[in-house]
């Protein structure tokens, strides 16, 4: 009687993991049932560490493999090797969109975005590390954007000034520059801005850094910090851009001069999500004006909005046309 029991008690554990199968396909959770179809009946603790092992192994295999594709990208791309001359951030945000419309857990997306983000990071460095400047010192948010947008697979190079970062950039000393621009509580980043009225450097990438506050121990809200990305270049379109403007009109005091200047936007409809006006430095009370608009200048709408208004323009300049940042 004991051993009928015993092996009754045995039997019992077929049947739960079926249950269990059942119950996963009736909520509709695929994922689950999947795994629970892969997993042996009456699997212990042993055999799924096992399982795990196999798993790991194949995604070992895998990045490997991804690897050796990437060298052939730098490969065909240059013959000099640098990561630089193959580095694309319009095909990395492809790559982390794709990543993420995919994703159906359990990993969060933010988890999924960061994984993804170093295996291109190393990658990419295989042959010689991309030289990153911020505004250091080590440790700042700053230094948190770069490894947010380059992963760790970077030479992260701490400067103590914004305008040291432009000067290493353009000297070439440093292959790209993260520098701040906007706070969600304190707003522009004035010497940011002011730096690009003699600057030569593009804007190539942005990263949106969200840092929760707390107040006496309880969370009062988020706060945003954006950067953008230095380089010496244009990027080509990665289906979800943004165009930043430098423009200027002859008189910016004149009635209505604003509004004619920008009006092919709207003409082109073409979406501008933010404005800013600094002192031109040509003459008292004259400004420059700092625009944000949806879309890659070879955006057909873009590119004509762009043609008409620098046809009204006194100072027409392309900062940069670059991806919106993924996360």
């Amino acid at each position: 009687m004991r051993r009928v029991q015993g092996k009754k008690k045995y039997a019992s554990k077929p049947r739960a993991a079926a249950a269990a199968k059942r119950s996963a396909a009736k909520r509709g959770d695929a994922e689950k049932a999947a795994i629970l179809d892969a997993t042996p009946a009456g699997a212990g603790l042993g055999n799924i560490r096992d399982s795990i092992d196999a798993v790991d192994a194949r995604i070992h295999a895998l990045l490997n493999e991804r690897a050796r594709f990437a060298q052939l990208v730098g490969i065909s791309k240059s013959a000099s090797g640098k990561a630089l001359d193959y580095y694309q951030p319009e095909r990395e945000a492809e790559v982390l969109r794709m990543a993420l419309k995919r994703n159906r857990g359990p990993l969060r997306d933010e988890e999924i975005a960061r994984l993804f983000r170093e295996i291109m990071s190393a990658c990419l460095a295989q042959q010689e590390p991309l030289k990153v400047a911020f505004l250091g010192p080590e440790g700042t948010f700053t230094q948190a954007a770069v490894l947010k947008h380059f992963g760790y697979s970077v030479r992260a190079l701490p400067l103590a000034a914004i305008d040291e970062i432009f000067h290493e950039v353009e000297a070439g000393v440093a292959d790209f520059g993260v520098v701040p621009i906007e706070n969600s509580s304190e707003g522009t980043v004035n010497h940011t801005l002011d730096m690009f009225l003699s600057s030569g450097l593009k804007i190539c990438g942005e990263v949106e850094l969200r840092v929760s506050d707390y107040l006496m121990g309880k969370m009062s809200g988020f706060e945003a910090t954006r950067f953008l990305v230095l380089g010496r270049k244009l990027f080509g379109a990665s289906g979800a851009d943004r165009t930043t403007l430098l423009v200027s009109a002859s008189d910016t005091d004149d009635s209505g001069a604003l509004f004619q200047l920008i009006e092919p936007l709207a003409q082109h409809r073409v979406n501008m999500t933010r404005i800013e006006s600094r002192p031109s430095r040509r003459r008292k009370w004259d400004y420059v004006f700092f625009i944000d608009i949806e879309g890659h200048v070879s955006d057909p709408p873009v590119a004509k909005a762009l043609a008409a208004l620098e046809s009204r323009a006194s100072l027409f300049k392309i900062l940069g046309s670059y991806p919106r940042a993924v996360l």
